[in-house]
């Protein structure tokens, strides 16, 4: 147990100096990841289909969602192919807060090392799948690349020309607890009208439940977040 964190925690620390340095396209027998700028909606969805068709053995995508407005939420699914069942998963997402761009790229560099670059990262792949959401909230991070940069919340339409729900506070422990700000549907603290009112938060909570009831939950939930100038 202790061998695969420490593991993941190398890995996770290459992945994120790796960014920090990365210029241009990393390319490995054929597959193209692009790093020198962050990826639409789109181009992820691109660089997911083509991992999928390329590395057929070893990750599958999955559609679990679909947002307020339309976009699919697919999740890849990466395994040794070794074939054995029951395997327990590490699960982990990105982009819940949309104005933070380095998660989605550090979920696909996760990806690539787990799964272009497998010879080296194999051991992380013996006894355990990873299931990877590398962007759990397309709706807002394609508002906040396009229109208003440090939007961070979903954009489903609360009345009164507000919308958004912060989906770190959509989830139901200690639900609209707290801050005043949480209960108001223009601020980007808003907690959402209840609790799992969004999409995306029911997405991951019904993600986690099945790998529960299935018995295949693992060691490790990871949500990659990035610092920002937010209070909560």
């Amino acid at each position: 147990m202790w061998k695969i964190l420490c593991g993941i925690v190398v890995l996770v620390t290459i992945v994120v100096n790796q960014l920090a340095e990365a210029r241009g396209v990393r390319r490995r027998r054929g597959l193209t990841l692009q790093l020198d700028n962050y990826l639409s909606y789109d181009g992820i969805m691109q660089y997911l289909d083509e991992l999928a068709l390329s590395h057929s053995s070893r990750v599958t995508l999955k559609d679990v969602g679909r947002t307020y407005e339309n976009r699919a939420l697919k999740m890849a699914m990466i395994t040794n192919g070794d074939g054995r069942p029951g395997k327990r998963v590490i699960f982990l997402d990105a982009a819940l807060h949309s104005r933070e761009w380095m998660t989605p790229a550090a979920a696909l560099l996760t990806i690539h090392k787990l799964v272009v670059e497998f010879a080296e990262n194999s051991d992380l792949l013996t006894d355990y799948d990873w299931h990877i959401m590398p962007l759990a909230n397309p709706d807002g991070y394609e508002y906040s690349r396009n229109t208003e940069r440090y939007w961070r919340n979903t954009r489903t339409p609360n009345g009164g020309n507000c919308f958004g729900t912060n989906l770190n506070r959509n989830f139901a422990v200690d639900w609209n607890v707290g801050f005043p700000e949480l209960k108001d549907p223009c601020d980007e603290n808003y907690a959402g009208s209840s609790p799992f009112s969004e999409v995306e938060a029911r997405t991951v909570r019904d993600i986690m439940h099945s790998l529960v009831e299935s018995k295949r939950a693992a060691v490790m939930y990871l949500s990659l977040h990035t610092a920002n100038r937010s209070v909560l």
